[in-house]
C-alpha cells in the first residue's frame, strides 16, 4: 500500500542505514492509517520534520482563482513547473474523482498517475499518458539540472514505482501538445475531451490546463451531466467567459 518493498520496509523498521525521502514517509503514514500525531512522530524518528499541510490554493493569485471559477462547466486545474496541482474548479474535482482533501504530496500529477489505482481506471489510455508525463519530466530535468526538486521527484518515484522506473529508463523526451484524452468516468461513462494548456505569464512557472468537448456531441452531454453545469451553446462563449472579455473591452 505504501509502494515500497517488504525488505526495504523491514530495513526501515530495523533502523538500518538507508535513505528515506519525505514522500516515502508520507506514503507509509498513509498506509498505516496514522493520525496526525503519529505521522509527525514517524517523521521525527526518521530524522525529518513533518511537512506542514497547505491549502491547494497556495501561490495562486486572486485573479487566477476567479478565472478558474468562471470556467464553470469546464474542468480545469492550475499546475506549477513540478506538476503540482495548485488549485482547481468544481468541474475539475468532479472529473478527477476524490481529489478534494488529499494531503500535499498526493496533489501532483505524476504521483496520482503512478500511485492512485483509480487513475488507471479513469484514463482509457493510461500507459500513453503516463509515458508522456515521464518524458515531460525528463525534459524539465534536463533544462533545470541545478534544481534539486526534479532530482528528488525522480528518486522518489523510482523508489516507489517499478512502472515509473521502467518508463524512465526509455529516456524518451517530448514537448507538451494539446490532444484528446479519453476518460472512463464511474459516473457518466466514456467521453473524449480536448485539452488546452495556457501559461500564466503573470505567475511564472504556473500554467492552466482546461478540458472541453465539441459542441453537439455526446461527450459534451456527459460532461454537463458530470459537472451539473450547462456549457455554451453552439460553440458560443458562456456568460462567465463573455463577461471577462467584455470587461477587457473586447467586442
Amino acid at each position: 500500500m505504501a509502494g515500497v518493498s517488504i525488505t526495504w520496509y523491514t530495513w526501515l523498521e530495523q533502523g538500518r542505514n538507508i535513505r528515506v525521502s519525505r514522500q516515502v514517509l508520507a506514503s507509509i503514514a498513509r498506509a498505516l492509517f496514522l493520525n496526525p500525531v503519529e505521522r509527525d512522530h514517524l517523521f521525527l524518528l526518521a530524522g525529518e520534520r513533518a511537512p506542514t499541510r497547505r491549502t491547494t490554493r497556495r501561490a495562486v493569485s486572486a485573479d487566477t482563482l476567479r478565472f478558474v471559477e468562471l470556467l464553470g462547466a469546464y474542468p480545469c486545474w492550475v499546475f506549477d513547473r513540478y506538476f503540482d496541482i495548485l488549485t482547481w474548479n468544481d468541474s475539475g474535482a468532479a472529473l478527477l474523482v476524490d481529489i478534494e482533501g488529499r494531503p500535499e504530496h498526493e496533489l501532483n500529477a505524476l504521483w496520482l498517475l503512478f500511485h492512485e489505482p483509480r487513475a488507471r481506471q479513469l484514463l482509457v489510455d493510461w500507459e500513453d499518458e503516463a509515458r508522456r508525463l515521464v518524458a515531460l519530466l525528463r525534459g524539465e530535468l534536463a533544462a533545470n539540472t541545478a534544481d534539486a526538486r526534479y532530482r528528488e521527484m525522480v528518486r522518489d518515484l523510482g523508489a516507489t514505482s517499478a512502472t515509473f522506473r521502467q518508463f524512465w529508463e526509455t529516456h524518451d523526451v517530448v514537448s507538451f501538445t494539446s490532444s484528446v484524452r479519453r476518460f472512463n468516468h464511474p459516473r457518466v461513462g466514456r467521453m473524449a475531451l480536448r485539452s488546452m494548456k495556457l501559461d500564466l505569464v503573470n505567475e511564472p512557472g504556473h500554467s492552466l490546463m482546461v478540458y472541453f468537448a465539441d459542441p453537439g456531441t455526446a461527450d459534451l452531454e456527459r460532461l454537463h451531466a458530470l459537472t451539473g453545469m450547462p456549457g455554451p451553446d453552439n460553440g458560443r462563449l458562456g456568460n462567465g467567459a463573455a463577461s471577462v472579455l467584455l470587461g477587457a473591452g473586447l467586442p
